[in-house]
């Protein structure tokens, strides 16, 4: 199980509307970790060019202009956090907007069945500095592989530059999954999705109180939703029976769980 921590109208949109709402990462609060998850994806690329002896430049030069550009743009990168911990007080603190948090309990397994074809991504975030220089450098030797198949040796062109870009977007993918170590009490997972450039019409928008920020629709199965949890609040009894009456309009299974956050309310 991995839960998705929200305000109310958030658990009304997820649970009305059958998707889940990706935020572009830059949106996040946390979106300084892309930028310096790509620094170290630089850094593999460096190790893997003194590896090399000097091969493989123009995947090297291309992939380092690239993660120039990428520091000084907004990514196209669209991700959903979930935890894996239920009823986690940081959750509802950073979620919850005091006494109106829920949180969506999914099966994994039911939901990356339902994300094949929305595109999407679902995998733990990686804490450790050691094993995220270690993934990077499987990730780049992987990329590099899959790029010299694909290109035959030929670096001229717009069909190169192409697969650059290709390459690229699936180093980009999972910088997005590189989390600070203290962070690590939130077992986070998340749901990662590229837009490509010719996909504008996918996204939506919400105004915010001080921007208006982009989100990328992803619909996901209803059989993968298996709990609902109410945060701390003084009036969870109320809540209960109207969510589990939503649920029964908009056709989720029958069994699913309904829980109380056991934290103390004065916690929070």
């Amino acid at each position: 199980m991995i839960y998705h921590y929200t305000a109310a109208p958030g658990l009304l949109g997820i649970l009305g509307g059958g998707s889940l709402r990706a935020t572009n990462i830059a949106f996040l609060n946390d979106s300084a970790e892309y930028y310096l998850s790509l620094e170290r994806i630089q850094s593999a690329l460096d190790r893997f060019a003194r590896a090399e002896g000097g091969g493989l430049g123009a995947f090297l030069d291309g992939m380092g202009q690239r993660l120039r550009e990428a520091t000084h743009r907004i990514p196209e990168v669209y991700v959903v956090s979930f935890s894996r911990a239920a009823d986690l007080l940081s959750q509802w603190r950073g979620y919850g907007e005091v006494e109106s948090g829920y949180a969506v309990g999914f099966d994994i397994r039911a939901l990356t069945e339902g994300l094949r074809q929305a595109g999407a991504l679902l995998v733990p975030c990686v804490y450790e500095a050691e094993a995220q220089d270690a993934f990077a450098d499987d990730l780049v030797r992987t990329v590099a592989d899959l790029w010299c198949r694909a290109s035959g040796g030929s670096t001229d062109g717009d069909g190169a530059a192409a697969l650059l870009d290709e390459a690229f977007g699936r180093l980009a993918w999972f910088a997005a999954l590189f989390k600070h170590p203290g962070f690590a009490e939130e077992q986070e997972w998340r749901l990662v999705s590229l837009l490509a450039p010719d996909q504008a019409d996918r996204l939506e928008f919400i105004a915010r109180e001080t921007c208006v920020a982009t989100y990328l629709p992803v619909p996901f199965p209803k059989q993968a939703v298996r709990e609902i949890w109410v945060g701390p609040s003084r009036h969870q009894h109320l809540s209960l029976p109207a969510i589990d009456a939503l649920l029964r309009k908009a056709g989720y299974p029958a069994d699913t769980a309904l829980h109380r956050s056991e934290v103390p309310f004065r916690l929070v």
